[in-house]
């Protein structure tokens, strides 16, 4: 007997036992005991291995007319529907299958877990009446499907959506799911389209007809081991999905690293805490002629895909040297006849990147990080440090460190991963420093990427702990040639190097106007300027030790002059975007926290991932990693004004 015809006769056997066998049973006991059946009957469902699958119920689940929220401003909640399993809860997309189906919401799973049990589909054509009525998924475990979009393909109505593998120590081939939802309840599996990556699969994607009629997906393929990160799929016909162009920001273009003057060589090139390039989101405009890519530390990239073929890079967005970059998604919002870019920075830690400038070198700023998990102190607890440069070298031997005493100085360091025998360890280097008495160590690492500060071997931490407790240390990268640049002067020990702590924050919403557009560095691609920002919530900007719980934001859709943002331990935050270059909160939804997931997800607060826009009704649909899936409407000054 198949796991769903079991899980049915619980169910009708249950009934029975509750309004038979048991005379003195009250109505509200029967409810309830039917209610805890389908509650069981779904559980099994969702723990089921296999293809896609329906979920239907004989009983109407009954919930209170006004759910249980933790915060809501300027919010209505309608509905709430705890989806169950294991995995959470990730990405949400609201789709209408017109007719008596009506709408359906597809909420994605996350890797947590690593279950594989697809994307739920709920049916939310009754608001406060929602039911999850199937799950769509592939005969595969140890997979996520995180982002799930749904078109109308010919005669089909489509789902999308991105299988990753969630393995990150073998090349795992992940790819692009597509299933025939015409009926929702009994989903279909049409094709799957491999991409091998060394890890992860499709992270995120869109979908977009074309004005000839033909469709196509953008994808999002973070590490792409073959091809391009960034690619384009046309899925006209679903069932024989085929790849139309991959495009590699380092083979494919000339672009300058970020905050850097020389030509993007290395995937590892980025800045901040998360140094790297990556497409992590794709998302269409203009009918399909127009792709946004964010793609991390390079900003949001701009293409041209008017010829599928050949995508053409025609702006990007921009960082500064002291940003983390870390550019997760976007929405494109038109105001005034112009179009601004609204990007959200996913940054979980709040610890900044230095300001690090010298005399040498003016004004300049270079990238940098401060070393964590060393007992060295940050800036944050020293303050600025500002003084004369030592040069130690190599900095494999005390001799280098001769006259370091009350400077900082400087050492060229090769992380041990990047070659067999490297000069000597980062350990030794530190102790040689805090044993000469310097007052801060510059690292300036020697290598084609960024700054990357490795482990540090534990026999050396209690000495560090004693001698280098006001010590701060800070990376810097060879290719920026800000160590060269004072090795350059005429007396480089004459040269003073400042470091300096900028403002703790983890991520928060940017704008950019496609207006200010100009190609500043000369690398052939304009650059958009930041024209605006909102960053005014608590715990996202001043405090190095914030709570527990994620504080940064996620992703974003717009409603007329209204912006709906999803960040996590914030929930779903409406902004009042008629002046773009000043963004002002309206309104506040978040859920309240569940434990029911404390195995994959810890303990915590809410933690609201992805949100969908009705445009007609005004509804939005929230996915929240904790509690599964809620509906509710802005009110006042929360609702669109136009």
């Amino acid at each position: 007997m198949s796991v769903g015809k079991r899980a049915n006769l619980v169910v009708v056997v249950g009934l029975m036992m509750a309004l038979v066998g048991d005379v003195a049973a009250s109505p509200e006991g029967v409810l309830r005991r039917a209610k805890g059946l389908k509650h069981h009957r779904e559980r099994l469902l969702l723990e089921r291995l296999g293809p896609a699958f329906p979920v239907t119920s004989p009983v109407a689940q009954e919930r209170p007319l006004a759910p249980t929220v933790g915060k809501a401003v300027n919010f209505e909640v309608l509905d709430h529907i705890s989806l169950g399993g294991v995995a959470p809860e990730a990405d949400v997309e609201l789709f209408d299958h017109r007719g008596s189906t009506g709408e359906h919401a597809y909420v994605g799973t996350w890797s947590p877990g690593c279950t594989g049990r697809g994307v739920k589909i709920v049916d939310v054509s009754r608001p406060k009446r929602s039911e999850l009525v199937a799950v769509a998924r592939l005969k595969r475990d140890e997979v996520s499907y995180e982002d799930p979009v749904v078109k109308r393909v010919g005669k089909r109505d489509v789902l999308a959506v991105g299988v990753q593998g969630c393995s990150h120590f073998s090349i795992s081939e992940g790819g692009l799911a597509l299933f025939d939802v015409t009926h929702p309840k009994r989903p279909e599996k049409l094709s799957y389209l491999p991409v091998p990556v060394f890890f992860g699969g499709v992270h995120e994607l869109d979908l977009a007809r074309r004005p000839g009629g033909r469709v196509i997906a953008l994808l999002a393929v973070p590490f792409s081991s073959h091809g391009g990160d960034f690619r384009i799929v046309n899925i006209t016909y679903p069932k024989h999905p085929k790849t139309l162009a991959a495009w590699d920001i380092v083979s494919d273009s000339s672009l300058e690293i970020t905050a850097g003057d020389r030509e993007l060589t290395n995937r590892g090139q980025g800045i901040g805490y998360f140094n790297a390039y990556f497409a992590h989101s794709a998302r269409a405009a203009e009918h399909g002629s127009t792709a946004y890519v964010s793609y991390w530390d390079a900003g949001v990239l701009k293409f041209d895909i008017s010829r599928l073929r050949q995508p053409e890079l025609i702006g990007q967005t921009t960082f500064h040297a002291d940003d983390d970059g870390d550019a997760h998604s976007m929405t494109p919002y038109n105001n005034g006849g112009e179009r601004y870019i609204l990007q959200n920075d996913e940054d979980e830690g709040s610890l900044s990147p230095p300001r690090v400038t010298s005399s040498a070198t003016g004004t300049t700023q270079y990238p940098a990080i401060e070393a964590l998990g060393l007992p060295t102190p940050l800036l944050s607890r020293t303050g600025p440090v500002s003084e004369l440069f030592h040069d130690a070298g190599v900095g494999c031997s005390p001799e280098d460190f001769e006259g370091a005493g009350g400077r900082t100085v400087a050492f060229e360091f090769e992380n041990p991963f990047g070659r067999k025998d490297p000069p000597c360890g980062l350990g030794r280097q530190l102790v040689f420093a805090a044993r000469a008495g310097a007052r801060a160590v510059l690292i300036n690492s020697f290598r084609p990427y960024r700054a990357f500060i490795s482990f540090c071997c534990r026999r050396v931490v209690d000495e560090l702990a004693e001698k280098g407790k006001d010590m701060p240390v800070v990376m810097v990268s060879d290719i920026d040639g800000l160590v060269d640049s004072i090795r350059a002067t005429p007396d480089p020990r004459s040269v003073r190097v400042n470091l300096a702590p900028t403002t703790p924050a983890v991520g928060f919403l940017r704008v950019f106007a496609e207006s200010t557009a100009a190609d500043t560095n000369g690398d052939g691609v304009p650059e958009y300027q930041q024209v605006g920002q909102f960053a005014g919530l608590p715990h996202v900007r001043g405090e190095l030790r914030t709570p527990n719980g994620v504080w940064s934001i996620h992703n974003t859709e717009v409603m007329g002059d209204r912006a709906y943002s999803s960040w996590y331990s914030h929930g779903i935050v409406a902004l009042d975007m008629s002046d773009p270059t000043d963004p002002s909160k309206v309104g506040q939804f978040v859920p309240p926290t569940d434990d029911e997931r404390r195995k994959t997800l810890g303990r915590g607060p809410a933690s609201t991932w992805g949100l969908a826009l009705d445009r007609q009704s005004g509804l939005i649909y929230v996915s929240d990693m904790r509690t599964g899936l809620w509906i509710i409407k802005p009110t006042g000054p929360a609702a669109p004004s136009d």
